[in-house]
């Protein structure tokens, strides 16, 4: 979008750069190219959008979702059942049974922490098809936070969950459920300013918006 195009919307809107999320979704595949299978199952609540649950599932991803309602939004947004993942948190049994009723999958999820715990309880499991290792990738904020080096990350855990398949006796899928990463530097909030004060201190700026639109930092 350039700039005099700005001019012509209505404000305020939110605006989200699809080429960035791209970047970040082909960024986190490639980090680990050397696994033979890869999957990722974006997280519906870090950004529910349809647009943008629509441009996750043309990339090819899966969609991992905490309530029936996002199973539903998923679907809408084209979602094959069987790519989205139900991971229900203190939710109704009638819930679940809707959820598993649209033919997406259930996961219960164990919320192991660290790696090697996670492959030292799967070994004792004969019949696996994937290890689930979740998100919680770090993302900046502003400038000089800590992120997540998703390139080390991916070719230290890559070497290590080959192994672990080699000794497993079977290729699984490594999988996991990237949210903000892929979309939380995406995004422009943008607003029209209506009035400009001056004091003898401070120019205030009045916008048509208000916290009611940023009510998550």
């Amino acid at each position: 979008m350039k700039e005099k195009d700005l001019l012509n919307i209505v404000n305020p809107l939110y605006v989200y750069d699809s080429e960035r999320i791209i970047s970040q979704y082909n960024r986190l595949t490639n980090a680990f190219s050397s696994v033979k299978n890869l999957k990722l199952n974006y997280a519906a609540k870090a950004l529910s959008n349809i647009t943008i649950l629509r441009l996750m599932n043309s990339l090819g991803s899966g969609l991992d979702t905490v309530s029936i309602q996002e199973v539903k939004l998923g679907l809408l947004a084209g979602f094959k059942p069987e790519s989205i993942i139900f991971t229900p948190n203190g939710v109704s049994l009638e819930e679940i049974e809707e959820a598993s009723a649209l033919g997406v999958r259930i996961n219960i999820d164990v919320f192991l922490y660290a790696s090697e715990i996670l492959f030292e309880t799967a070994k004792n499991f004969k019949n696996l098809d994937f290890i689930d290792f979740g998100s919680g990738f770090k993302v900046p904020y502003k400038e000089g936070d800590i992120e997540t080096n998703v390139e080390e990350l991916g070719n230290k855990l890559s070497t290590r969950f080959n192994d672990f398949c080699k000794d497993y006796g079977k290729e699984l899928t490594l999988a996991f459920e990237p949210g903000k990463f892929l979309v939380s530097e995406a995004g422009y909030f943008l607003a029209k300013v209506n009035v400009v004060k001056q004091t003898t201190s401070t120019v205030f700026a009045s916008v048509d918006s208000g916290f009611n639109h940023l009510i998550r930092p």
